[in-house]
């Protein structure tokens, strides 16, 4: 890692604990409600199970990594400091490279805190495999990297946060929920046109897989798909591979 990645990586750090106290009221105000449910009851309920509090973590840190990373570039944009990019010694690749590691270190440490209050009550009653808990934070950090990705990318494409953040959490919605919509959608339609029609079946889309939820539940209950870690993957190079040809292009807009 370059020193002017680490530069960027402290600035940004620096930009998301002291520009929000949202940003850190959110897992700290998670942690505590968990340490208040968990920790201090002696009960563990039907939902408490290691995949149901996955998933609770999966929610919070998919919505906080749109959030931090909603503001990264277009925030720059609209202060005018992206300018400065085309005749610093900054490349494009080293600006997003310390942009997305500040997210995900913010996240690490927002997942240590969600996280770690259940895992130890439910490890009081049930023993935990380091083979379980290593299948359900990999499902954690693909679902925060792409999220990051993918509101880079909008945040490097807009001015404003605000936009940034819609697209984002837009984009989010509809991978982890996409294709169950488009069920609903098309069994809507399949009732209301005739059957001579040809409509669309609406079972089209329950055997897609390309939704968040195929791709991610498995890895929350402790089976890891190297063929979806891969599509993953390749989906947050490509989305972070755009967004550092936008900021490149910042030289010639400049």
């Amino acid at each position: 890692m370059t020193g002017a990645t680490l530069g960027m990586l402290r600035r940004e750090m620096g930009r998301m604990l002291s520009g929000s106290g949202m940003i850190l009221a959110l897992p700290v105000g998670m942690a505590w409600m968990a340490w208040q449910r968990y920790y201090s009851s002696g009960d563990l309920g039907a939902a408490d199970t290691l995949d149901g509090v996955f998933r609770a973590a999966g929610v919070v840190l998919g919505v906080l990594a749109v959030w931090l990373a909603s503001p990264s570039l277009s925030a720059e944009r609209a202060e005018g400091t992206a300018s400065l990019w085309a005749t610093s010694p900054v490349r494009p690749s080293q600006v997003v490279t310390g942009k997305l590691l500040a997210v995900l270190l913010f996240l690490l440490g927002a997942a240590l805190l969600l996280l770690a209050p259940p895992l130890w009550h439910i490890s009081l009653a049930e023993p935990l495999t380091w083979g379980r808990l290593l299948s359900g934070m990999l499902g954690l950090f693909l679902l925060s990297l792409l999220a990051a990705s993918v509101t880079l990318l909008a945040s490097a494409l807009v001015r404003h946060f605000s936009t940034a953040f819609c697209w984002g959490l837009a984009a989010l919605v509809v991978w982890i929920w996409g294709d169950q919509v488009l069920v609903r959608v098309t069994g809507i339609l399949s009732s209301l046109t005739p059957a001579s029609w040809g409509v669309i079946s609406p079972e089209m889309g329950t055997s897609a897989g390309w939704g968040g939820k195929d791709l991610l539940l498995p890895m929350f209950v402790g089976w890891v798909d190297a063929g979806a870690v891969c599509i993953m993957l390749v989906a947050a190079a490509t989305l972070l591979l755009v967004a550092h040809q936008v900021v490149a292009s910042e030289r010639w807009r400049s």
